[in-house]
């Protein structure tokens, strides 16, 4: 077994399996992204901002994160390169919880605004009003409906998935 290493967390968020085979961890608190292989855990990267949500882009196996504070750009990070794009900006300035790719969208839980975004094409609208601040987000595609947990309402909506792209 590897020795193990203890990295403070300051707020770890969100968790992905990436097309690597690893495990990817948002640190919200520190601005750090974690890497898990083998169930030992290395930093990543230092993330551009405070990364809250993360998911895989199915496109190209990059990680694309969504900002809580600290920048109004969603970016996806490289896994090989470890080089960070920008995919858009987001008119809310952070908060963003939850992130899925839906059909080639990006579809985000906004805390500051209380509703579903999408962005297509680096262009971020506000999609569905929500009934409360969302938390990370499920989708189930073969209905086109998202699972919305709420941070203080201690309930989970079922939210149909009917804006235009």
């Amino acid at each position: 077994m590897a020795p193990y290493t203890h990295y403070p967390p300051g707020f770890l968020n969100d968790i992905v399996l990436a097309q690597d085979g690893n495990l990817y961890v948002t640190d919200t608190g520190t601005s750090r992204l974690f890497r898990i292989t083998d169930r030992v855990v290395s930093v990543a990267t230092d993330t551009p901002f405070q990364a809250n949500g993360i998911t895989v882009n199915p496109a190209n196996g990059r990680l694309i994160m969504v900002p809580w504070s600290g920048s109004d750009e969603f970016v996806e990070w490289d896994i090989e390169s470890r080089e960070f794009h920008t995919l858009g900006s987001a008119p809310t300035g952070g908060n963003y919880d939850g992130v899925e790719v839906v059909n080639g969208s990006i579809i985000t839980a906004s805390q500051a605004d209380q509703s579903l975004h999408v962005m297509k094409s680096g262009v971020d609208k506000m999609a569905v009003r929500l009934a409360g601040r969302p938390a990370d987000i499920g989708i189930d595609t073969r209905r086109m409906n998202a699972a919305v947990p709420y941070v203080g309402l201690d309930r989970v909506d079922i939210v149909v998935l009917d804006f235009q792209e």
